[in-house]
């Protein structure tokens, strides 16, 4: 996969060069810092879970294409482990394990398949991503909307947020567990996804 990535970002790069266009290919892997968190509400009130879906033995290619109006980034998947999220109370994440059904369901699947913003101003990029989730073998299309920040030359940060129903996903609401948690059936989804490029951009 990384391979086809960089050979997809080449060609792409070949394009525009031949069209005349002032463009910025490359390849971006997301970085391990990166976190996806999720909020939500139940009876006994707020709750916060936030997890990294990376491991520092998996790096994540992409490709990322930038002009003086807009970027943009496609072919990034990642799977988030329940079991890794970290709840700040574990009858909390134990409840939340049994109704995504962790054992029959490890990984929560997050498809990117297009990031698309324009330029605000000259200070960062606005737009959205489109993307399909998986949660306990349901998919569903979200769009998210995004803000892309330049760290530095070689570093984006990607943040975003949406609200999303456990309902599209099979889980019925009220969701009982062991007696403790109820969930509402929105739950608001953040990520912060770091990228940082992989060799020196060709204009």
């Amino acid at each position: 996969m990384r391979k086809s990535l960089i050979l997809t970002c080449v060609l792409a790069f070949c394009y525009g060069a031949a069209a005349g266009q002032v463009k910025e290919y490359d390849c971006l892997v997301l970085q391990v810092r990166s976190e996806v968190m999720v909020q939500g509400s139940a009876n006994i009130g707020g709750f916060k879970c936030f997890t990294s879906p990376l491991s520092p033995a998996e790096p994540l290619p992409s490709c990322f294409e930038r002009t003086q109006e807009f970027i943009r980034i496609t072919d990034v998947q990642f799977d988030i482990p329940v079991r890794e999220f970290n709840c700040g109370n574990p009858l909390i994440l134990s409840d939340l394990k049994d109704v995504l059904e962790v054992e029959d369901y490890p990984n929560i699947t997050f498809e990117l398949k297009e990031l698309l913003a324009e330029d605000v101003s000259g200070l960062y990029f606005q737009g959205e991503v489109k993307a399909t989730t998986t949660v306990r073998g349901r998919k569903h299309n979200i769009t998210i909307p995004i803000e892309v920040d330049f760290l530095n030359n070689q570093e984006y940060k990607v943040a975003g947020q949406t609200t999303i129903r456990l309902s599209w996903y099979g889980i019925e609401q009220p969701t009982r567990m062991f007696g403790l948690l109820k969930l509402d059936d929105e739950v608001s989804v953040c990520f912060d996804l770091y990228f940082r490029k992989e060799k020196t951009p060709a204009q």
